[in-house]
């Protein structure tokens, strides 16, 4: 399991690996109390992996990138993009390039 969160202004985005190494990024209105989280599965995107281990979450713009490594050492991203609150998450997995050294 694993989970990373990272906020901009009263957004919070939140990534999770659950045991079953699903991968899921949610996103709440911090303000005035935090609210409920909108939750979308990325374990669906083509070429997701099965085998994640740990997630990370940044945010660029309106471009919120979606890192994860694998039980075998092999890192793979995706990007959601966010028109305003909202997460749009349906970008391929691929394999960053070069994957880091062994």
């Amino acid at each position: 399991m694993s989970i990373d969160s990272y906020n901009r202004g009263s957004q919070q985005y939140t990534g999770v690996i659950n045991p079953d190494s699903d991968i899921r990024v949610g996103t709440r209105d911090l303000q005035a109390d935090p609210g409920t989280y909108t939750w979308s599965n990325l374990s669906d995107n083509q070429d997701a992996p099965t085998n994640a281990c740990t997630i990370t979450v940044t945010e660029q713009g309106n471009t919120l990138n979606v890192q994860v490594i694998t039980t075998t050492g092999t890192v793979v991203e995706t990007f959601c993009s966010v028109p305003g609150n909202q997460l749009v998450c349906n970008d391929p997995w691929t394999p960053v390039n070069p994957q880091p050294p062994v």
